[in-house]
């Protein structure tokens, strides 16, 4: 997901936040046609994630 002029969304850390925007886009059309979403954080992030 881009902002306008084709940017990445960031937040004030400069740190890209598009992809959370995705998934509560997602989640909002989950819900508007009835379906429960359930998400499952498990395990240890790897290494590049930090």
């Amino acid at each position: 997901m881009r902002s306008g002029g084709n940017k990445l969304l960031k937040n004030d850390n400069g740190e890209e936040t598009s992809h959370l925007v995705g998934m509560f886009n997602r989640t909002a059309k989950f819900l508007e046609v009835g379906i429960e979403p359930i998400y499952v954080f498990d395990g240890t992030p790897p290494d590049m994630k930090k």
